[in-house]
C-alpha cells in the first residue's frame, strides 16, 4: 500500500501538542493528517486511539469530519467521542462513549451496538455533530458523505465531548478536521429527503421532494420501515406535511404513518408505537400515543388514500424560552387531513426536542415531502388546548412526569413508573422573591419506597438524580424522612403523616444577596426552616421545587401563593405557631413541656417570625418549674432538640446557674439578679418551660 503521508522524524513520536494518543499514530499540519501504523496484538483495541484534547465539542464548534484516504484489508475504523483521556493513558471509556464502527456501520453506546445499515470505507468521509446537551447526557449525529445516518445519545456532559478516532490492527492513512474555536456547525436542509436517515431500502429523491419504500429487510421480520428528519421541532419548524403518492396494499393493512419521535427512535416502528412518540395512520386513520391506540375513527372521515395530504404540527407554549424549547416541556401536537383538523393531544416532548418520522410498511409506498408549506389556520378549532398548553411553560420537569388540571396557579403531578433517580418539577412563572411567597401541596398517592421533597432550587438544578440541598443554591423538606436539607446539612424535624390530609406549606422568611430562610408548615404550623444561597447573575432566582422518587405517586400543587403573594406579616404570633420540640406544647401565648417518659437531652421552643428593627424584643413570665428555662437568641436553623446555645451563631441566659451559653462555651454572668417563678423578663429569646409569652415590642 503507497502511503500518502511521509515521515519526517524518525524518531518515536510519544506526544504531539493538543492531543493524546499512542505512537503507532504519527499526525501532521497540526493532526489534519492521520498515519497509523500497525498495533501489537497484546495492545488493546480500546486504548489504539488519537483524541484531540485541546477543546471538546460545543455550541462553537459542533462538528468534527474524517476523510478515509486507505485502510488495510480486515482493518476497520472507531469514530466518535469520549470523555477527556488521561495524560499519556488513551483509552475509550466504553459507559461514556459513543463509536461510529466503520466495517459494519455499528453505532457502538456503551455495550449496546446498534446497526446503521451504512459501513463507510476508503473514499468515504464521515461526521460526528453535537444536537443536543443536557446537563448529563448529548444527542450525536453521524454523516456519511454529507447525509445523516444515525442519531444516538451518549452519557456525556458538554465539557467532555472529544473527539476520537480509533482503529483495530492494521495501517490506515486518514485526513481530519479537528474542533477549531468558533467553528460553528453544519447548516442542515431538513427539506431534502437524502438528509432524512433510517432504513436504506427506502428511496430519497431530493429533486421530487419524495420517499419511496424500494426494498425491505427480508432477514428479519419487520412490521414498518421509517425515516426521520435531521432536525427538531423548533418554533420556527412547527409543522410539516406529506402528500401519499401511493399505497401499495390494496387491503386495510397497515400502510403510511406521519408523527413525530425522540431522538434515539429505532428504524423499523412506525410512530406512535415506541415511548416518546405520537403517530396518525392512514389505514384506521387512528392516533397512537406511546404505543396505545387513544383514538379510533368511527368512519372513513380520517383515513387517507392516494392524493390525501397528511400534516402533523405542534404548538409550544407562548412564554417558553429558547433554551428550554428542547427540554421536557408540554405541547399541543395536532394532525390534519388535507388541512382539516383530525386529531389533537397534550404530550410533553421528550429530552432533546420531537423529530418528524415518516414510515412504510409495503414496497412500493411512496409519499412527497414539504416542510415549507404554512400551518393551517386552526385556532378555534385548537382553542379548547391552547390555554392549558400556555400554562406548560410554568414548568420544567423530567419527561416522566405526568401532569393533569394545569392552570397557572395550580397542577395535578403524578410519577407512575418506579425510578431510582429523583425526577425534578420546578415551577419557572414566577421566583420566590417575596416575604411570604409561598406554595403549598397535598399527597393523593403515595408508594411504600417514594420519597417526596418540596422546597426550591435554582435554574440550573438538575433534571435528574439529585435531591433538593445537594447543592448550596437548592433546600428541601423529605415528607418521608422528616428532614429539611440545606446548605447547613440535614435536621430532623416533623413527619408528614400520609394517614391524613396534610396540606404541606413553603414560604420565604428572608432573602438578601447572600441567602435565603425558607420556612415549611403542615397545615400552617410551622415545623422547620432551611437556607439556601444565592446564585450570581441569570441563575440567582429561586424557583419552588418538587422532587419525587420511585412511584407510583400523585400530588396536588398550588403556586397561588407565589403569584398573588402578599408580604408577609410581622406581628406577635401564639405560641402554638412557634417551632417547638415535639415534647413542648403551646397554646394561646403559653409554652409549657409535656411530662416524658423516655429521657429527652434538651427541648426548645423558637418563634416563627425572626427579631427585626422595630421588634427586637419581647417579654416572658416565668410560671414554674422544677429548673427555669434558658432564654436567648439562635439561628434559623437551630435545632429544637439540642442545648440551646450549644451551636454557632446561639447565645442563652440561664437563670438557674446565673450563667451564659453561647458556641457552646458557659460564662458566669456577674451581679446577675436573681429570677424567680413569677418574674417578668424583656429578653430577646425564650426556651424550654413553663412561661408565659407576654408581648413583643
Amino acid at each position: 500500500m503507497t502511503g500518502l503521508f511521509e515521515r519526517v522524524d524518525q524518531t518515536p513520536r510519544v506526544e504531539t501538542d493538543g492531543f493524546e494518543h499512542l505512537n503507532n499514530f504519527i499526525v501532521f499540519n497540526n493532526g489534519r493528517d492521520v498515519l497509523v501504523r500497525g498495533i501489537s496484538s497484546q495492545e488493546s483495541l480500546t486504548s489504539n486511539l488519537i483524541q484531540c484534547s485541546r477543546m471538546p465539542l460545543s455550541d462553537s464548534c459542533r462538528y468534527y469530519t474524517m476523510k478515509v484516504e486507505t485502510l488495510e484489508t480486515d482493518n476497520f475504523l472507531m469514530f466518535g467521542l469520549t470523555n477527556k483521556c488521561l495524560p499519556g493513558a488513551p483509552m475509550w471509556t466504553v459507559d461514556r462513549s459513543v463509536r461510529y464502527h466503520s466495517n459494519d456501520g455499528g453505532v457502538f453506546n456503551g455495550d449496546l451496538g446498534i446497526h446503521t445499515y451504512h459501513s463507510y470505507n476508503e473514499g468515504d468521509t464521515v461526521t460526528c455533530r453535537l444536537d443536543y446537551t443536557g446537563s448529563d447526557r448529548s444527542l450525536i449525529n453521524f454523516m456519511l458523505n454529507d447525509c445523516f445516518v444515525y442519531r444516538q445519545w451518549v452519557n456525556l456532559p458538554p465539557d467532555q465531548l472529544y473527539a476520537t478516532i480509533g482503529v483495530s490492527r492494521g495501517r490506515a492513512e486518514l485526513t481530519v478536521e479537528w474542533p477549531e474555536p468558533d467553528k460553528g456547525d453544519i447548516p442542515i436542509k431538513n427539506d431534502l429527503p437524502s438528509n432524512w436517515f433510517g432504513w436504506k431500502g427506502i428511496g430519497r429523491d431530493d429533486e421530487a421532494s419524495t420517499f419511496v419504500l424500494a426494498n425491505i429487510d427480508s432477514t428479519t421480520q419487520r412490521e414498518a420501515f421509517n425515516v426521520q428528519c435531521p432536525l427538531a421541532l423548533t418554533r420556527d419548524f412547527t409543522y410539516f406535511e406529506v402528500e401519499i403518492l401511493r399505497k401499495a396494499s390494496t387491503t386495510e393493512s397497515e400502510g403510511h404513518g406521519i408523527g413525530l419521535v425522540s431522538g434515539n427512535c429505532e428504524a423499523f416502528v412506525y410512530p406512535g408505537w415506541t415511548t416518546n412518540s405520537i403517530g396518525y395512520h392512514n389505514d384506521d386513520g387512528g392516533l397512537y400515543v406511546n404505543g396505545d391506540k387513544v383514538t379510533v375513527a368511527t368512519d372513513d372521515d380520517l383515513t387517507c388514500k392516494e392524493g390525501d395530504r397528511m400534516g402533523c404540527g405542534v404548538i409550544f407554549p407562548r412564554d417558553v424560552q429558547d433554551e428550554d424549547m428542547r427540554e421536557p416541556i408540554l405541547v399541543l401536537i395536532y394532525f390534519t387531513k388535507n388541512g382539516q383538523l383530525a386529531h389533537k393531544t397534550r404530550m410533553r416532548q421528550p429530552r432533546g426536542g420531537f423529530f418528524p418520522c415518516i414510515a412504510f410498511c409495503h414496497i412500493g409506498d411512496e409519499i412527497r415531502l414539504d416542510v415549507k408549506c404554512e400551518p393551517p389556520a386552526l385556532t378555534s378549532d385548537l382553542h379548547p388546548l391552547l390555554t392549558t398548553c400556555e400554562a406548560c411553560a410554568d414548568y420544567r420537569c423530567t419527561e416522566v412526569f405526568l401532569l393533569r388540571d394545569l392552570t397557572h396557579n395550580s397542577a395535578t403531578v403524578r410519577l407512575d413508573t418506579d425510578h431510582d433517580q429523583a425526577q425534578l418539577l420546578q415551577y419557572r412563572a414566577e421566583p420566590l422573591r417575596n416575604l411570604g411567597d409561598a406554595f403549598y401541596i397535598s399527597v393523593t398517592d403515595f408508594g411504600v419506597t417514594t420519597e417526596i421533597q418540596m422546597g426550591v432550587s435554582t435554574e440550573g438544578f438538575k433534571l435528574e438524580g439529585e435531591f433538593l440541598g445537594s447543592e448550596p443554591t437548592s433546600c428541601g423538606y423529605m415528607l418521608k424522612l422528616g428532614t429539611v436539607v440545606s446548605k447547613d446539612g440535614m435536621r430532623a424535624v416533623t413527619k408528614w403523616n400520609p394517614n391524613e390530609n396534610q396540606i404541606i406549606g413553603c414560604y420565604l422568611d428572608y432573602i438578601d444577596d447572600g441567602g435565603a430562610v425558607l420556612c415549611f408548615t403542615i397545615d400552617d404550623r410551622l415545623i422547620g426552616r432551611g437556607v439556601v444561597a444565592r446564585a450570581t447573575g441569570l441563575n440567582s432566582a429561586l424557583y419552588a421545587s418538587i422532587v419525587i422518587s420511585a412511584g407510583p405517586a400523585e400530588i396536588k400543587v398550588n403556586w397561588s401563593g407565589i403569584l398573588n403573594s402578599t408580604t408577609l406579616k410581622r406581628e406577635q404570633r401564639k405560641a402554638e405557631d412557634w417551632l417547638r420540640s415535639s415534647v413542648i406544647r403551646g397554646q394561646n401565648f403559653r409554652l409549657e413541656r409535656r411530662p416524658s417518659e423516655g429521657y429527652a437531652f434538651a427541648a426548645s421552643a423558637q418563634d416563627c417570625l425572626p427579631l427585626v428593627i422595630g421588634s427586637s424584643m419581647f417579654s416572658v413570665r416565668l410560671l414554674g418549674g422544677k429548673e427555669l428555662p434558658a432564654v436567648g437568641v439562635s439561628r434559623a436553623t437551630t435545632d429544637v432538640n439540642n442545648v440551646l446555645g450549644s451551636d454557632s451563631g446561639e447565645i442563652c441566659f440561664h437563670p438557674t446557674s446565673r450563667s451564659t451559653l453561647s458556641n457552646n462555651e458557659n460564662r458566669r454572668v456577674a451581679n446577675a439578679p436573681e429570677i424567680r417563678v413569677g418574674t417578668r423578663c424583656s429578653v430577646p429569646w425564650c426556651s424550654c418551660g413553663p412561661l408565659t409569652v407576654l408581648n413583643r415590642r
